[in-house]
Protein backbone atom coordinates (compact mmCIF):
# COMPACT_ATOMS: atom_id res chain seq x y z
CA UNK A 1 0.00 0.00 0.00
CA UNK A 2 1.18 3.53 -1.08
CA UNK A 3 2.16 5.96 2.10
CA UNK A 4 -1.03 8.25 1.04
CA UNK A 5 -3.13 5.37 0.93
CA UNK A 6 -2.03 4.06 4.42
CA UNK A 7 -2.59 7.77 5.73
CA UNK A 8 -5.77 7.63 4.83
CA UNK A 9 -6.01 4.12 6.73
CA UNK A 10 -5.21 5.53 9.45
CA UNK A 11 -7.12 8.64 9.59
CA UNK A 12 -10.21 6.37 9.39
CA UNK A 13 -9.26 4.54 12.10
CA UNK A 14 -8.55 7.74 14.22
CA UNK A 15 -11.30 9.33 13.12
CA UNK A 16 -13.60 6.70 12.32
CA UNK A 17 -12.82 3.44 13.87
CA UNK A 18 -11.97 4.48 17.58
CA UNK A 19 -13.80 8.39 17.04
CA UNK A 20 -11.22 9.49 19.63
CA UNK A 21 -11.56 13.03 20.86
CA UNK A 22 -9.21 15.38 21.71
CA UNK A 23 -6.89 15.02 24.85
CA UNK A 24 -7.85 11.38 24.82
CA UNK A 25 -5.05 8.77 25.39
CA UNK A 26 -4.45 5.62 22.55
CA UNK A 27 -2.90 2.02 23.18
CA UNK A 28 -1.76 0.63 19.75
CA UNK A 29 -1.35 -3.23 20.37
CA UNK A 30 0.22 -4.74 17.87
CA UNK A 31 3.25 -7.27 16.45
CA UNK A 32 7.03 -5.89 16.04
CA UNK A 33 6.84 -6.04 12.10
CA UNK A 34 3.71 -3.87 12.15
CA UNK A 35 5.73 -1.46 13.76
CA UNK A 36 5.83 1.36 11.35
CA UNK A 37 2.24 1.19 10.59
CA UNK A 38 1.57 1.43 14.68
CA UNK A 39 3.82 4.54 14.62
CA UNK A 40 2.00 5.99 11.63
CA UNK A 41 -0.97 5.51 13.38
CA UNK A 42 0.68 7.36 16.41
CA UNK A 43 2.01 10.24 14.86
CA UNK A 44 -1.83 10.96 13.04
CA UNK A 45 -3.15 10.13 16.30
CA UNK A 46 -1.19 12.97 17.91
CA UNK A 47 -2.13 14.96 15.11
CA UNK A 48 -5.89 14.56 16.08
CA UNK A 49 -5.33 15.69 19.54
CA UNK A 50 -4.43 12.51 21.28
CA UNK A 51 -3.12 12.79 25.06
CA UNK A 52 -0.76 10.28 24.71
CA UNK A 53 -0.30 7.06 22.47
CA UNK A 54 1.23 4.34 24.33
CA UNK A 55 2.00 1.12 21.62
CA UNK A 56 3.03 -2.34 22.93
CA UNK A 57 4.47 -4.42 20.91
CA UNK A 58 4.00 -8.49 20.88
CA UNK A 59 6.25 -10.96 19.44
CA UNK A 60 5.58 -14.85 18.60
CA UNK A 61 9.30 -15.01 18.31
CA UNK A 62 9.54 -14.16 22.04
CA UNK A 63 6.89 -16.60 22.70
CA UNK A 64 8.35 -19.48 20.86
CA UNK A 65 11.81 -18.28 22.49
CA UNK A 66 10.12 -18.75 26.06
CA UNK A 67 8.94 -22.00 25.39
CA UNK A 68 11.77 -23.66 23.87
CA UNK A 69 13.28 -22.59 26.81
CA UNK A 70 11.44 -23.43 29.68
CA UNK A 71 12.86 -25.40 32.28
CA UNK A 72 11.01 -24.38 35.48
CA UNK A 73 7.13 -24.66 35.80
CA UNK A 74 7.81 -21.34 38.12
CA UNK A 75 8.54 -19.98 34.72
CA UNK A 76 5.55 -20.72 32.73
CA UNK A 77 3.89 -20.13 34.95
CA UNK A 78 4.83 -16.36 35.65
CA UNK A 79 3.00 -13.39 34.69
CA UNK A 80 4.16 -9.94 36.07
CA UNK A 81 1.41 -7.56 36.96
CA UNK A 82 2.34 -4.41 35.27
CA UNK A 83 0.09 -5.31 32.05
CA UNK A 84 -3.12 -5.72 34.28
CA UNK A 85 -2.14 -2.72 36.53
CA UNK A 86 -1.57 -0.76 32.97
CA UNK A 87 -4.86 -2.30 31.15
CA UNK A 88 -6.73 -0.71 34.47
CA UNK A 89 -4.97 2.33 34.27
CA UNK A 90 -6.04 2.55 31.07
CA UNK A 91 -9.81 1.52 31.43
CA UNK A 92 -9.93 4.17 34.27
CA UNK A 93 -9.33 6.72 32.66
CA UNK A 94 -11.42 5.95 28.93
CA UNK A 95 -8.67 5.24 26.76
CA UNK A 96 -8.87 4.26 23.36
CA UNK A 97 -7.62 1.02 21.66
CA UNK A 98 -6.52 -0.16 18.48
CA UNK A 99 -5.13 -3.37 18.19
CA UNK A 100 -3.23 -4.66 14.98
CA UNK A 101 -3.04 -8.29 14.31
CA UNK A 102 0.48 -10.38 14.27
CA UNK A 103 -0.33 -12.21 11.14
CA UNK A 104 3.21 -11.94 10.05
CA UNK A 105 4.29 -14.40 12.93
CA UNK A 106 1.15 -16.39 12.35
CA UNK A 107 2.95 -20.25 12.03
CA UNK A 108 6.01 -19.32 14.61
CA UNK A 109 4.26 -21.52 17.52
CA UNK A 110 2.95 -24.27 15.09
CA UNK A 111 5.75 -26.67 16.14
CA UNK A 112 5.75 -25.72 19.58
CA UNK A 113 5.60 -28.07 23.15
CA UNK A 114 1.48 -27.53 22.87
CA UNK A 115 1.18 -28.07 26.66
CA UNK A 116 3.79 -25.35 27.43
CA UNK A 117 2.35 -22.71 25.33
CA UNK A 118 -1.08 -23.84 26.49
CA UNK A 119 0.00 -22.98 30.05
CA UNK A 120 1.55 -20.06 29.46
CA UNK A 121 -1.77 -18.90 27.08
CA UNK A 122 -4.47 -19.95 29.98
CA UNK A 123 -2.24 -18.11 33.14
CA UNK A 124 -2.09 -15.29 30.57
CA UNK A 125 -5.93 -15.73 30.03
CA UNK A 126 -6.58 -15.97 33.60
CA UNK A 127 -4.52 -13.02 34.95
CA UNK A 128 -6.06 -10.63 32.07
CA UNK A 129 -9.65 -12.42 32.93
CA UNK A 130 -10.78 -9.60 35.72
CA UNK A 131 -9.40 -6.91 33.05
CA UNK A 132 -11.05 -7.82 30.35
CA UNK A 133 -14.47 -7.84 32.07
CA UNK A 134 -14.41 -4.29 33.20
CA UNK A 135 -13.14 -3.34 29.50
CA UNK A 136 -16.50 -4.66 27.90
CA UNK A 137 -18.47 -3.24 31.18
CA UNK A 138 -17.53 0.37 30.09
CA UNK A 139 -17.72 -0.68 26.46
CA UNK A 140 -14.27 1.51 26.04
CA UNK A 141 -13.75 2.84 22.29
CA UNK A 142 -11.51 -0.12 20.09
CA UNK A 143 -11.03 -1.05 16.82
Amino acid sequence: MEKEDLKKYCELIVKVGVNLYEGQNLAIGCGIRNADFALMLADTAYEYGAGYVDIIFNSNELTRSRVDHAKKAANINFMPNYPISRGFEQIANDWAFIRIDNLEEINVLKSLDANILSTITKNEQSALKAMSKQLHRQRLHGV
